[in-house]
């Protein structure tokens, strides 16, 4: 539960102008249509699929946390998709189900073994369409140690520390 509080408390420290850059971001590159089916997987607390079920027709948030997709749902009203609570190492939809599956804030490459790790590509493989795309967010290290430096610290047990109140980080 620690662990979950946790991650609720860094899933809100992000601006909603950012959400907006990566969203314009991901429109002006990706070519979708307002028919796209889009997975946003590891979605937490709906930042990224909020947004885009205000553009696109059917898109679906998948977390593992409950907490997160509570939150999620409670954030903002979204016109054209849900959340579901599942794991991304056996995503639960159907093969070529989708035409994008987003990533979105270093969700990827946490598990145990590189064996985990590798199944959630192979994972997202099987649920995207012909010709979809897997869009991943990864942040320069340079940047995340900065920002670690900074604002807080990752401790011996991989927790992270950040100084200050949240609110003052949210911008």
């Amino acid at each position: 539960l620690e662990a979950e509080s946790h991650m609720r408390q860094l899933s809100n420290t992000t601006s909603s102008a950012e959400t907006d850059r990566e969203i314009k971001f991901i429109q002006e590159n990706i070519p979708l249509t307002k028919d796209s089916t889009i997975l946003d997987l590891a979605c937490g607390n709906g930042r990224h699929t909020n947004r885009l079920a205000n553009i696109y027709s059917q898109v679906t948030g998948l977390d593992y946390t409950k907490q997160l997709l509570d939150d999620a749902s409670q954030n903002e009203l979204i016109n054209n998709g849900h959340f579901v609570n599942g794991n991304m190492l056996k995503i639960p939809f159907k093969n070529e189900s989708f035409d994008l599956v987003l990533s979105m804030w270093q969700s990827l490459g946490y598990f145990s073994t590189e064996r985990e790790n590798n199944e959630v590509f192979r994972e997202s493989s099987r649920v995207l369409k012909n010709g979809g795309y897997f869009f991943i967010e990864v942040n320069n290290p340079i940047r995340v140690i900065t920002d670690l430096m900074i604002n807080g610290q990752i401790d011996s047990d991989g927790k992270i520390t950040v100084k200050g109140k949240l609110e003052d980080k949210m911008g």
